[in-house]
């Protein structure tokens, strides 16, 4: 509606108003992008999806961590992470959006920044990767792959660390 393109890889998420925070993979014509208005976010603007091209090659892009998991670009609010299934909706297990578990994972990686104030940079592989999350990003995917009593397993040892990591995050900020 707007004129206005978004180049994502497959993996990356961006946020709809009517699916969630979605891979690109499953983004659709007619599906609804959240964009910002006039350097605002949150004021229910959408953009129509109304063309979708795939197979595009690119050189040079990057996906940098913010402090909130979503940045802009273009106008679209996008994830800065990508998708542990990106073939699947929004939730994992029907509960548990992507958007929500890649935050929480590098909840540790926001509160080692912050406390050593020392993130300036970051290693990528040579699938574009940042090195903080390639390797349990493979496990991750490795664990959807197994047998729901091994994945639900996997899921509460993570939502507990996930949790002692967001009550110390919110008191060294609060201790800040």
């Amino acid at each position: 509606r707007n004129g206005k393109s978004l180049t994502l890889t497959s993996d990356h998420m961006v946020q709809t108003r009517n699916k969630g925070t979605i891979a690109a993979s499953i983004v659709q014509e007619g599906d609804k992008l959240i964009i910002i208005n006039n350097g605002m976010s949150g004021g229910g603007e959408v953009d129509i999806v109304t063309k979708i091209t795939k197979n595009v090659h690119r050189k040079g892009m990057y996906a940098p961590f913010t402090a909130s998991g979503y940045l802009a670009v273009n106008d679209f609010v996008v994830s800065n992470y990508i998708a542990l299934a990106p073939d699947q909706s929004s939730l994992v297990f029907g509960v548990i959006s992507q958007q929500w578990i890649a935050h929480a994972f590098m909840a540790s990686r926001r509160f080692y920044c912050q406390m050593r104030n020392s993130c300036t940079s970051e290693d990528y592989t040579a699938d574009g990767l940042s090195t903080w999350v390639s390797k349990p990003l493979s496990i991750a995917k490795w664990l959807l792959s197994q047998p729901k009593a091994i994945q639900t397993t996997g899921i509460i040892i993570f939502a507990a660390f996930s949790a002692i990591m967001w009550v110390f995050w919110e008191h060294s900020i609060l201790l800040l």
